[in-house]
């Protein structure tokens, strides 16, 4: 990513980087071997724009933070503090262009989930309905905990659960399917009552998982469907997401996962 910095005006150019990821030092280095300047944001007590608080709930969060020295408050629609750490990212860019920073920050309030992002939608049954946190788009290692950690801050009606529904993750190289095995101490992290997954690289999560929060493993995505359609029940909330996997099409299925959730269809049919 950090390659990106070339095409970067040395004396108009800014390029913002999360302060919190391991290879900081790796893109700052690139930065100033440039001469482009670095604004960052995140947690870390040297960043430009630092988090001081966040008041998370399922709803969305209250957010408290300094920029560069001045200490702005605002609310976002979204859930999660993966979130939290984007809008700092956006607001980071904002002031960065020379744009008025208040504004925008009172701006990201009116934002809206898009559908595979976080998005908090019902889900119809016979005999009521379910509610889904459909975030299936594009996983990552760190977008699974994201979505987990979504799924811990619902409340499920009375006697219901928290089901996580996973695919497999590509592109991560030759420890993929460690990768995938230490995912499974997310599942008791973030409390959730059953994990279904599909795919080769996923079963590796799901052996790893505890035995009395493994649902199924499927290896195609209507199976994996037909299994979470006969577990679920009223009052549950449900978590969805995954990568493409070794086919590259898994993103593709699983947005027609959703919709044949919210159709309240009997059977997934590719």
């Amino acid at each position: 990513k950090s390659m990106i910095f070339n095409g970067i005006p040395q004396k108009e150019g800014r390029a913002v980087v999360h302060r919190d990821m391991p290879y900081f030092e790796v893109a700052k280095a690139h930065a100033d071997k440039l001469g482009v300047r670095l604004s960052s944001f995140g947690e870390h007590a040297e960043a430009d724009v630092r988090l001081l608080d966040a008041e998370l709930d399922p709803e969305g969060s209250k957010v408290r933070a300094d920029f560069y020295g001045k200490v702005i408050e605002f609310s976002l629609k979204v859930p999660g503090k993966h979130m939290v750490m984007n809008s700092l990212g956006v607001l980071t860019a904002v002031e960065a262009c020379g744009f008025d920073l208040e504004k925008a920050a009172a701006d990201l309030g009116s934002f809206e989930a898009v559908a595979g992002r976080s998005k908090l939608v019902d889900i119809p049954m016979k005999s009521g309905k379910a509610q889904l946190i459909d975030d299936h788009f594009n996983a990552t290692p760190a977008s699974v905990e994201s979505t987990l950690s979504l799924l811990q801050m619902a409340s499920p009606a009375e006697g219901g659960r928290r089901i996580a529904a996973l695919g497999e993750i590509g592109h991560l190289g030759p420890d993929e399917a460690k990768i995938h095995a230490d995912l499974a101490k997310l599942i008791e992290r973030y409390e959730v009552d059953q994990l279904f997954t599909w795919g080769p690289l996923m079963r590796h999560m799901f052996q790893a998982t505890p035995g009395d929060r493994q649902g199924k493993h499927c290896e195609t995505v209507p199976e994996l469907y037909a299994a979470v359609r006969e577990y679920m029940k009223p009052g549950d909330v449900l978590t969805i997401k995954s990568g493409r996997g070794q086919g590259g099409l898994g993103d593709r299925r699983f947005r027609q996962f959703i919709r044949a959730l919210k159709e309240n269809a009997d059977a997934l049919v590719l």
